[in-house]
């Protein structure tokens, strides 16, 4: 990675960088792209695309409804709560 390119990429993420900094990103970069490599290269064959285990179970767990067994102690910690419902400030 050449001085350009590391002048450019902290332009763009507006940057600021001293010089001995700036000589440290050429090794910094190499052992990332390293890494990345490494992950390239692991067997992947046997992960599900886009799946991710803990969203699946609950996805596939059916809403139930379930009474609150205290409620006085539950809505007494509430600034404000009407009519079976907790009133909260607006947020846009």
């Amino acid at each position: 990675m050449d001085k350009n390119t590391i002048e450019k990429i902290m332009n763009l993420a507006r940057i600021e960088l001293a010089d001995d900094e700036k000589k440290e990103i050429p090794s910094q970069m190499k052992k990332i792209i390293d890494y990345i490599d490494n992950l390239n290269s692991l067997d992947t064959s046997g992960a599900g695309q886009g799946e991710a285990v803990f969203l699946k179970e609950m996805i596939l767990q059916p809403d139930k409804e379930e009474i609150f067994p205290d409620i006085e102690t539950l809505t007494s910690n509430s600034p404000s709560f009407s009519e079976g419902f907790f009133k909260v400030k607006k947020v846009l």
